[in-house]
């Protein structure tokens, strides 16, 4: 990597389209024409949420370039605080203690590390308010609770399940 980087700044050709290239494309972005359409976007999915006083305009009714702007305009002031108590609930839930093993922490820790990069990703240039069922599986796993039984106690709990079946 900084092998690339000292050869790109010796060569001015490169050098130049490097620069050219992070001007455009981070830099300036809110003036080429796809940062214009999206700043459009938003500023509408706001005049849409100041015209219906806060309640916003429904679900699949406005488009906007951001997540939380495209919350607030369909769902209004109260749908985005639901919604944030959702986020907030399974962005802080933990674990149940000495009940959880090594495993069924580290999964849910992934699950949560999931949800969150979904979540920048989504603020910076989601579309839709809908995140996806693959979002909203991993924000259950986040909050699963314990497995009801460890593979310590598999097989007691195997023979209890035969004894009533057969019985």
């Amino acid at each position: 990597m900084a092998l690339g980087t000292v050869a790109i700044a010796l060569n001015d050709n490169a050098s130049a389209y490097a620069q050219n290239l992070i001007d455009t494309m981070v830099l300036n972005k809110l003036s080429t024409a796809s940062g214009i359409e999206r700043s459009a976007w938003n500023e509408q999915a706001l005049q849409n949420f100041f015209d219906t006083f806060g309640f916003g305009v429904g679900n699949g009714s406005v488009r906007a370039s951001s997540f939380p702007i495209g919350v607030l305009a369909s769902l209004g002031i109260v749908g985005a605080l639901i919604f944030s108590l959702f986020f907030i609930t399974f962005l802080l839930s933990r674990g149940k203690g000495d009940r959880s093993d090594a495993l069924d922490d580290g999964y849910r820790q992934a699950a949560k590390a999931v949800c969150i990069a979904w979540l920048i990703t989504a603020t910076i240039s989601g579309a839709l308010i809908d995140l996806g069922l693959a979002f909203y599986t991993f924000a259950a796993l986040t909050c699963a609770e314990p497995r009801a039984f460890s593979s310590r106690n598999y097989k007691q709990v195997r023979e209890m399940q035969l004894a009533r079946s057969s019985g």
